[in-house]
């Protein structure tokens, strides 16, 4: 388990700590080629966090490339995105997705309700502006349509952590149904990991 994920957009977050990406990438290959040495092979990486997919990406394609291993990468959020139209209507989820809100938000008031102040969740801004242009996304901008990268962080493009989506249309019922999701994808990836070894293919 690797405790810190890659900088991207949080750094202006007091008590946050979070590795270079180069040096999240070095971390990652040498955990992973520490494993691949002793014949491990069977390997799935779990991620949290949107700052690592790139270096994970990178890492497991180069390993591919000199091992013939596919290292395949789980990342919560994206794959529980995925699902969020199908469980509350591509409406609802187009309204409610994003950082601080669907589908992070939905877990937490399942797993760790007592952890979750509702009455302190922020009104929805969704008309949110920088450098005198609609915010898309963290680190996106809007120019008449055309989206534009940004090298802007959070404090910047999101109000009191919350990026595009509305968090008061979270809930922990939806939280249920995306971490029932989520666990049945994770046994399947594994089964799956597990069959590709034994037929030794691609």
């Amino acid at each position: 388990m690797l405790p810190f994920g890659g900088a991207d957009y949080f750094g202006y977050m007091p008590g946050g700590i979070a590795l270079s990406q180069t040096t999240l990438q070095a971390v990652l290959r040498d955990m992973m080629e520490s494993l691949l040495r002793h014949g491990l092979t069977r390997l799935i990486i779990l991620n949290g966090h949107g700052g690592n997919c790139t270096m994970i990406h990178d890492v497991t394609r180069s390993l591919w490339l000199s091992d013939q291993v596919i290292i395949p990468s789980f990342y919560l959020w994206r794959v529980a995105a995925g699902f969020l139209p199908q469980i509350v209507g591509a409406e609802r989820a187009a309204q409610s997705g994003g950082h601080g809100a669907n589908p992070l938000t939905s877990i937490g008031m399942h797993l760790l309700p007592d952890l979750v102040r509702e009455d302190r969740i922020p009104e929805h801004k969704a008309d949110k502006t920088a450098w005198g242009l609609k915010v898309s996304d963290f680190g996106t901008l809007d120019l008449d349509g055309a989206l534009i990268s940004v090298p802007l962080e959070g404090d910047c493009t999101a109000s009191e952590g919350v990026g595009r989506g509305n968090p008061q249309l979270c809930s922990a019922e939806t939280g249920a149904r995306l971490t029932e999701k989520l666990v049945e994808t994770g046994v399947r990836l594994v089964e799956h990991v597990v069959r590709q070894a034994q037929k030794n293919t691609i």
